[in-house]
């Protein structure tokens, strides 16, 4: 396609193409249930928006952690726990810029695309 040395490094077509890389394509589709999830959309089933807890809505405190309007992580006692999706899209979730979270689903997805982009190395 572009004609490249076979042992060229391919990060410069990602960018070129504006292509995410497979991990942050699991970021992004992990995100956005969590993103429906936080604002509360019809568009994700009634089973799922008491899968993930606010994290101010357990308690009163405004802490830091709090107010960026994190998810309640659950403990997990296995490695196993660590895939699941309440797990992973918590972690995940900490990682959105805080102006991103409460976008419109459409915007955030091509926001939350670009930001990953930017930051893909």
């Amino acid at each position: 396609m572009f004609l490249a040395d076979t042992r060229e490094s391919s990060q410069v077509f990602y960018k070129l193409l504006d292509i995410l890389k497979f991990d942050n394509i699991v970021k992004l589709s992990t995100c956005i249930p969590a993103h429906k999830i936080f604002n509360k959309s019809s568009y994700i089933p009634s089973l799922f928006h008491d899968s993930l807890t606010i994290v101010s809505s357990l308690h009163k405190y405004n802490t830091r952690y709090a107010s960026k309007g994190n998810f309640h992580r659950p403990k997990v006692r296995t490695n196993t726990g660590k895939f699941t999706f309440v797990y992973a899209a918590s972690k995940l979730w900490e990682t959105v810029p805080t102006n991103l979270k409460r976008l419109s689903i459409n915007d955030f997805k091509k926001r939350y695309k670009n930001h990953l982009l930017k930051c893909q190395s």
